[in-house]
């Protein structure tokens, strides 16, 4: 990979790579560091191959420098999600850019944990900022309690950090890099530790001391430059745009890599004022930060911008003279597209991810369909500009999709989807893919996302958003895994309500089974204990069920019980619950009724039956008789088997008498 140009000539890196680079996600972070972050990737290169000699010289194996040097490489990844204006500040940091700064070893961590391949570096980047004594961040760990691998990059960063140029102090000689860490020994650092890196031979290091060398004869290069055509060398600056104005903002130098970005004639904004190459509304920005610039109140100002799908950045520094007295602005502008497609990119991975493990935890915490629904439309609306989110369910006898949950929508935008999206729905229902449909009109991306669970169509996903932007393919390919969340949550929901359902209801007659009859039954009386409420129940028999079963069969035998089911359904009032007590038998409970009033009900039934119309399919045997008996108390204090002994003995009356009728007939 081109991230790996930079590899040590001695090959001291080699064991790392050869064991790291086969993971995706390790070359990914790598990548991202060489890409965006250079000096960052440069920093941490040395860093791992100081780690990896000094974990050599304690004596670690080859599995333990491995890591250790793999976790050294990607010690700063972290720094990819510090504000820009924090990373690239010249100085020293004040408290806000220092709080920022340090949190980039729990970034680090965090996304190292969410990749299986690259967990075990977790340690070794989150705690590489520790103190021996317990004053380093973000834990505040001590002594043994620091992990090795975080103990020995730690000392790595702080000589690489010593004998470089940084933003926020001086380059020191390697002599004083070596004092300050022996100075340091058992306060800062682990004494053991320094003290083995203290004995490396000289000539192990000399290939990154290089860094330093560098770093010495900066001043020198300086001066060079001073004593040369200062002017020659920035005109021909070919990856960098500068830009120098007066007081007045007059530009006084252009180099043609400046003019080249902004897309003006050589020599055009030489002698013309800066603010007149800018529209009117972005003029009166630029107008105010310059004026702020010229008055002291800011002495820089960063600024990134998108324009003819590239990516400037622009940095404005202010200019004194040896009194302090200003003299104008230097503005520095620097093409970093590939950078930030990078990293949007990367955040859009990153997003993704979290994304899903909010969906992950919605669906693993909730098995009710309404609550997942709601959770998943919450996370699109964290994660997306939309201007309204729908998802619909499929029903199973209707072949029209209906409206379950919607974000951001109103009735009338509603009516008009359903007149609209008919074609793109059916398409949808006919390729079990993605559709989306562009609105030029409102300038509009309508997609409908089909929610799958193993090639059946659950629902859909409806959004509106915004047309086609950069990131469009990722958002569509976010919406498609949210998509197939959602239908895992919803198969898991139905199974769920399924369950519930046959664990209190009959499933061929749609009554409550014998279990919710004997719960029902207790409740009652305990909520009645002490009352005098009577409590009435009907002992329910279908005549000549076994006969019906014997000649025509049990799917007509199961078209009678569930024709008795209706009719007791239909007659009984709202208060009252029916229940399969077993077999052919239907019991139904009646708190509050008396002995008499329970008449009016079973009168009730067999007018129904009377009334009752038999389906095409069952006319051969549409003779459908009911014998019902009642058990009745005057008060809940009263045994249920006390009411179902009384019930069957007046049961069995009533069967005699309806068989001895049909003897008669």
């Amino acid at each position: 990979m081109d991230c790996f140009t930079t590899k040590q000539d001695n090959g001291i890196l080699n064991l790392v790579y050869e064991e790291w680079e086969q993971r995706e996600d390790f070359n990914f972070y790598l990548s991202i560091l060489s890409h965006q972050f250079n000096f960052v990737f440069s920093h941490s290169e040395r860093v791992a191959y100081y780690a990896v000699l000094l974990a050599q010289s304690i004596g670690c194996s080859d599995r333990e420098i491995s890591g250790i040097g793999a976790a050294a490489l990607l010690h700063d990844i972290g720094k990819i999600n510090v504000p820009i204006k924090v990373l690239y500040k010249q100085g020293v940091y004040d408290l806000y850019d220092r709080a920022e700064m340090e949190r980039h070893p729990v970034y680090g961590g965090q996304m190292l944990l969410r990749s299986k391949d690259l967990r075990e570096l977790t340690p070794g980047v989150l705690h590489h900022h520790e103190r021996y004594d317990g004053g380093g961040y973000p834990n505040k760990l001590t002594k043994l309690e620091i992990p090795l691998s975080a103990r020995i990059i730690h000392i790595a960063e702080a000589v690489d950090v010593m004998t470089t140029i940084q933003n926020y102090q001086q380059v020191r000689s390697w002599e004083e890099a070596l004092t300050e860490l022996k100075r340091s020994a058992d306060s800062q650092f682990d004494g053991t530790l320094v003290k083995a890196f203290s004995e490396l031979k000289p000539d192990m290091i000399a290939r990154v001391r290089t860094s330093a060398n560098q770093a010495a004869d900066y001043g020198n290069q300086q001066e060079l430059l001073v004593s040369g055509s200062v002017v020659r060398y920035m005109e021909n600056v070919s990856n960098l745009g500068i830009i120098c104005l007066d007081k007045n903002n007059t530009v006084v130098f252009c180099n043609s890599y400046a003019e080249q970005m902004r897309q003006f004639p050589e020599g055009a904004l030489l002698g013309q004022n800066f603010l007149a190459s800018y529209p009117q509304h972005r003029r009166r920005i630029l107008e105010e930060k310059l004026a702020q610039m010229r008055d002291g109140e800011k002495t820089e100002w960063y600024r990134l911008m998108g324009r003819n799908g590239k990516f400037i950045e622009n940095r404005y520094s202010r200019v004194t003279d040896d009194r302090g007295n200003f003299v104008g602005t230097v503005l520095v502008t620097i093409d970093v597209t590939k950078r930030e497609k990078v990293a949007r990119s990367l955040n859009a991975a990153l997003e993704r991810q979290a994304a899903l493990y909010q969906a992950a935890q919605i669906i693993t915490s909730s098995l009710g369909i309404a609550e997942v629904i709601e959770g998943i439309l919450r996370i699109i609306k964290k994660t997306m500009v939309v201007n309204q989110a729908v998802i619909y369910l499929l029903s199973e006898t209707n072949k029209d999709i209906p409206v379950i949950y919607t974000h951001g929508s109103n009735g009338n935008k509603m009516d008009e989807y359903r007149q609209n999206c008919r074609e793109a729905v059916s398409q949808v229902r006919s390729t079990l893919r993605t559709v989306t449909v562009d609105d030029e009109n409102t300038k509009l991306t309508n997609c409908f996302v089909p929610i799958i669970y193993r090639s059946d169509l659950l629902g859909i996903l409806y959004v509106e958003r915004a047309s086609q932007g950069e990131d469009c393919q990722e958002r569509l390919e976010l919406l498609e895994a949210l998509a197939s969340q959602t239908a895992i949550a919803i198969r898991n929901a139905r199974l769920h309500e399924e369950v519930l359902y046959l664990a209190e209801y009959d499933k061929l007659t749609g009554l409550l089974n014998r279990h919710s009859f004997d719960r029902f039954f207790a409740r009652h009386c305990q909520d009645t204990q002490g009352q005098s409420t009577p409590v009435t129940l009907l002992m329910i028999d279908i005549n000549g069920l076994k006969a019906v079963n014997d000649q025509y069969g049990h799917v007509a035998g199961d078209m009678l019980i569930k024709a008795a089911a209706q009719v007791v359904k239909n007659s009984i009032c709202t208060d009252d619950r029916a229940f399969r007590y077993g077999g052919d038998e239907i019991v139904v409970v009646m708190p509050g009724v008396s002995f008499k009033e329970a008449q009016i009900i079973i009168k009730r039934i067999q007018r129904n039956i009377k009334w009752w119309k038999p389906s095409s399919a069952c006319t051969a045997y549409a003779n459908l008789a009911l014998s019902v008996s009642i058990g009745a108390a005057e008060s809940g204090e009263v045994s249920l088997e006390c009411l179902i002994q009384e019930a069957d003995k007046r049961m069995y009356e009533s069967k005699r008498h309806y068989y001895k009728s049909l003897d008669i007939k």
